[in-house]
């Protein structure tokens, strides 16, 4: 049956659909802006987080800046990306999808030796040809095997993160070493920081020391909210009508990151660039609402090509005039903003290394304030990943085999999937136990004070119904399989067909009805399939630790490259 709750959100589809059916070239007036100074270039990355884990997607968590923003800027409604973290983060950096770099299987575990090939450029030397400077604090998870592999070797002259894909929030310590660095050293002083806080203040610590001599690319790739759960106990308060703990932490670590990116704008105003800064905002793939995310009503979460684990929440906006307040219908994926930015930039994209790029330029489209211009891209590949295939070479690392989304006049909205998309799959349910009431007496007596500034000094007042903030009842066809199961399923390559446009929550396979459909979308696929290159992760004992990567984290006490 169809879900009460995603009534709403059917609306929107139907607009989209309508729009793309009557679609009318892209105005020449919507041109890559190259008049003036080049804008400042910010690049957010949120990690795990859920598309229904923020406030403009109706969500029971406080994010009232990220709000703000999207509602001043482009407010992407078919985004897509990768269902997991390094391929995302691939696509992300070299403008191609995943399956074209080698990065498509799982995530790289600490201490491999296995890196995004030097060959790719990435959106900082992209950016850097253009004339740009790039900073970077945060998550890297790319590879770090030697200095040229780091984001210091890949064209940010600064940085301030950690290189592998998770770590404590406090110690930050991954496999029992510390990963930290800033500009290639070992950062042993900031025991007991909480990472999002900490890298808010580098953040602006970079902005505050850079002399504006050029347009600067700022990539921040924040840990929230990738698990482990924690949160500073303030922020955790504000929600306890959440009688999960687990969610009630997630909460509160979203929160956190919006207070923390609210202090970076203000800095950048008070800096004066924020009038000439684009800043851009993504999940870098679905929640995993076995930890505590929640993508409802989509299907599914992280480690799947369901709609949960690459469908996503993503906006773009620029702090002077430069972009209108709209809802974009068209199709993005994250390996488009290498050639957006570089657009946005005024550059021209130098890239001629094989496989050739995949991004595509959304920029006119983005400026363009005629909601029928939706862009240039047709379809989107949600990812090929042969490691399970014919041989099963890691039993426990199933993501889907191949898929792909079309989105045009001739076939409308539609999605295919070849073998079983993985696990989570359900329609899974935010768990936080509480009724209408409880948050309705939490609107009224704890959302009056909001974190206005980093010391939760200021109260702002806010009144919400709580029907505005996932209220309604619980259905009773929901959490279906909603824990991890990475298990390589038997069913491996048969066909499952969605049709997005009046089926947004995927309850219905139109694959056995419709095989001229699944041959259509088969024609589009296939090229993908042929062009996959082997993955660099495939085989077993290339996901395992180099001994010499652990030997040097002994000696440096800190996760450092190796070669």
């Amino acid at each position: 049956k169809t879900l009460d709750l995603c009534s709403r959100n059917m609306a929107l589809v139907a607009v989209a659909v309508v729009l793309l059916l009557t679609v009318v070239p892209a105005s020449n007036a919507a041109q890559v802006h190259t008049a003036g100074k080049q804008p400042n270039i910010f690049l957010v990355v949120s990690d795990d987080l859920g598309f229904n884990d923020v406030g403009f997607h109706g969500s029971e968590i406080r994010t009232p800046f990220l709000d703000e923003l999207a509602s001043k800027g482009v407010l992407f409604k078919n985004y897509y990306g990768h269902s997991i973290c390094t391929p995302s983060r691939a696509a992300i950096m070299s403008g191609r999808f995943a399956s074209h770099t080698g990065m498509q299987h799982s995530f790289l575990l600490t201490g491999t030796d296995v890196n995004l090939p030097i060959k790719f450029k990435t959106l900082a030397n992209h950016l850097n040809e253009a004339g740009y400077r790039s900073m970077m604090v945060g998550k890297w998870h790319l590879g770090f095997e030697s200095d040229s592999y780091t984001p210091t070797g890949r064209g940010f002259e600064k940085y301030f993160g950690y290189l592998s894909g998770g770590e404590d929030y406090y110690t930050h310590k991954a496999g029992g070493y510390l990963d930290l660095q800033e500009d290639g050293k070992p950062a042993k002083e900031y025991d007991g920081k909480y990472s999002t806080i900490l890298f808010a203040n580098k953040t602006i610590e970079f902005l505050e020391g850079y002399n504006q001599s050029n347009p600067l690319f700022f990539y921040l790739a924040f840990q929230s909210v990738h698990s482990p759960l924690e949160a500073p106990a303030e922020y955790v308060a504000l929600y306890n009508w959440i009688t999960s703990k687990p969610r009630r932490t997630l909460a509160a670590m979203t929160t956190c990151m919006d207070v923390e990116l609210k202090r970076i704008v203000t800095t950048l105003q008070s800096l004066g660039m924020w009038d000439n800064t684009l800043m851009v905002f993504t999940a870098d793939n679905g929640g995993p609402p076995y930890v505590a995310n929640s993508n409802f009503p989509l299907r599914g979460g992280k480690w799947t090509m369901w709609e949960g684990g690459t469908h996503l929440a993503a906006f773009a906006v620029h702090g002077g005039d430069l972009l209108p307040s709209k809802t974009f219908y068209g199709l993005a994926h994250h390996c488009d903003w290498v050639a957006t930015l570089v657009a946005a930039a005024g550059g021209v994209l130098n890239d001629t290394t094989v496989p050739k790029p995949d991004s595509m330029n959304l920029w006119p489209a983005l400026m363009s304030s005629n909601l029928s211009d939706v862009g240039p891209r047709t379809h989107v590949l949600l990812n090929v990943d042969q490691t399970n295939q014919e041989t099963i070479n890691d039993q426990g690392g199933w993501s889907g085999y191949a898929g792909i989304v079309v989105l045009n006049s001739a076939m409308g909205h539609k999605k295919l999937v070849l073998g079983t998309p993985g696990i989570p799959n359900g329609w899974c349910w935010p768990n936080q136990n509480s009724s209408k009431q409880q948050r309705q007496d939490w609107v009224d007596k704890k959302l009056c004070c909001t974190p206005g500034n980093v010391n939760m000094s200021a109260c702002a007042c806010v009144k919400e119904n709580a029907d505005a903030v996932s209220s309604d009842p619980m259905p009773s066809d929901v959490n279906v399989s909603c824990s991890f199961n990475g298990h390589v399923p038997a069913n491996r390559t048969g066909a499952i067909l969605f049709d997005l446009q009046i089926d947004p929550t995927e309850r219905t396979n139109l694959a056995p009805s419709n095989p001229e459909n699944v041959a259509q979308l088969m024609q589009l696929l296939q090229p993908y399939i042929d062009s996959a290159v082997t993955p660099l992760n495939e085989l077993p004992a290339e996901r395992k630790e180099d001994p010499k990567a652990v030997q040097a984290a002994k000696q440096q006490g800190c996760w450092v490259p190796w070669e």
